[in-house]
């Protein structure tokens, strides 16, 4: 036996025509399902703003007067001949009803917020039934058979009319400019594939100059560039009904927004290098108006600091030796560049042969020496150097430029401990002199030497030995 497949009663479809009808109970039944799914769709009527009723096959509009609350109702792809039953509907925004048999437009008088409705793909011969929606902004009637002029005039009952569609009709009149030019805001229109495009003269712009709020026509956009050209354009056929003379003032037109661009480019990029210039100048400004205030701050907390360490320590102040000042300046112009120390110290060996025997020879400078030995003995500079020391006396005592750094900050190491020599209580007694003035004997001879070594025993050979065998 094979399973049983239960199926919900409003997907069943029959050939008999009460099964095709929309009824309360399959509504309910559809919202019932529809919840278990996790869809927008509620069992209670008044709490539904959408139903899906496309491609069911319904032939009427009925039993919605429960759902008074819909805004959106997707009625498509069924075959529905009549507009009707949406009498109750009056918050509705959208209404969806392509691809049906409807043949006239009807039965819309109380949907005052309708906002969108279409009806392509039906078979719609004139626009009607529609002075009630003053709100309606979008209107589909693609591929129907709307055929002249007249058959639109209801449209300019509908100011509030933004998007048309009314592409793939049979309109062959071309007054219908004369009705597109009257509506207000319109904004986009399809009109492409009727036989009207052929007829009218100029087409694209002629279109675009007789609705001044256009901004799709057919395939593509219109862009503020080719409004002016058209409009220049137009102006100029208008007066002189010549098309060469009209094509030249659009020529004209497009090298006038040409030039305009590049202008407004190259004023965009000067202004823009002002701006720059303008932030650099502002930033040098803040910088150095910092500087000078780090500057000053930087001089009050100097100050204040050696007040306070001064305050705290009971430290008097007193001046620097300026010979020792200037010692230390020079080993630390001297640490400080040491690529200088190289070049200087050849300047000081040629001179220094000569500064010694002026030394010598003038007392006054001799004894300028003494005295810096003086200062040195004392405690003022107890860590200065040899070095510093050899240079000053070569130097006369204060030339600060050509004193060589010092080899290392580090002391000086300490001297090698070397052990005492043991103290014999008991000396051995002194050799006699004729053993310490006797020479010392010759070295052996190597015949000595051969004759004192043992000699190895002889061993007799076999008789009629031949030594060339041995070998």
């Amino acid at each position: 036996r094979k399973p049983t497949i239960v199926t919900p009663s409003y997907c069943i479809i029959q050939t008999d025509s009460k099964q095709m009808e929309l009824s309360v109970e399959y509504l309910k039944d559809m919202c019932k399902t529809e919840r278990m799914k996790n869809n927008d769709c509620y069992a209670t009527p008044e709490l539904n703003d959408k139903l899906y009723l496309h491609y069911k096959g319904f032939r009427k509009i009925q039993a919605l007067e429960a759902y008074t609350s819909l805004k959106v109702l997707w009625l498509e792809g069924n075959g529905i001949g009549e507009i009707s039953g949406l009498d109750q509907q009056t918050m509705l925004r959208t209404l969806y009803l392509h691809e049906n048999c409807i043949d006239k437009i009807q039965g819309l008088d109380n949907l005052v917020e309708l906002d969108t409705l279409n009806l392509c793909k039906n078979f719609v011969t004139k626009i009607e039934g529609l002075e009630q929606c003053s709100k309606l902004s979008s209107l589909l009637l693609a591929h129907n058979n709307l055929t002249s002029s007249e058959d639109l005039e209801h449209i300019l009952k509908i100011p509030s009319l933004m998007t048309l569609d009314v592409q793939h009709n049979r309109i062959n009149d071309v007054q219908i400019l004369n009705i597109l030019s009257q509506l207000p805001d319109l904004r986009v229109l399809y009109l492409m594939g009727n036989p009207v495009v052929k007829l009218i003269k100029y087409y694209r712009k002629t279109i675009i100059a007789s609705c001044p709020n256009l901004k799709y026509l057919d395939d593509r956009p219109i862009f503020v560039d080719e409004r002016r050209r058209v409009n220049r354009w137009k102006k100029v056929y208008d007066e002189t009904n010549n098309y060469d003379k009209a094509l030249e003032a659009e020529r004209d037109e497009i090298n006038l927004i040409r030039d305009e661009k590049r202008a407004l480019e190259q004023e965009n990029f000067r202004n823009f290098d002002k701006m720059v210039r303008e932030g650099i100048s502002e930033r040098m400004k803040k910088e150095g108006s910092l500087e000078c205030k780090d500057n000053s701050e930087e001089n009050d907390e100097n100050v204040d600091i050696e007040n306070i360490e001064n305050q705290n320590t009971g430290i008097v102040p007193f001046p620097e030796n300026e010979e020792l000042k200037a010692i230390r300046e020079a080993r630390l112009h001297k640490l400080m560049n040491p690529d200088e120390s190289t070049s200087t110290s050849t300047k000081d060996s040629t001179s220094s042969s000569s500064f010694f025997v002026k030394g010598i020879d003038d007392k006054g400078e001799t004894n300028e020496v003494n005295e810096f030995k003086k200062l040195l003995q004392q405690d003022i500079w107890p860590e200065f150097d040899q070095s510093t020391t050899t240079t000053i006396k070569k130097n006369g005592g204060i030339q600060k430029e050509e004193v060589p750094p010092p080899q290392t900050l580090m002391p000086p190491p300490p001297p090698p401990v070397v052990a005492a020599a043991p103290v014999l209580h008991h000396m051995p007694p002194a050799p006699p002199l004729s053993e310490v003035l006797m020479p010392p004997p010759p070295p052996p001879s190597a015949n000595s030497i051969h004759q004192s070594l043992p000699q190895p025993p002889v061993v007799p050979l076999p008789g009629n030995t031949d030594f060339d065998e041995l070998d």
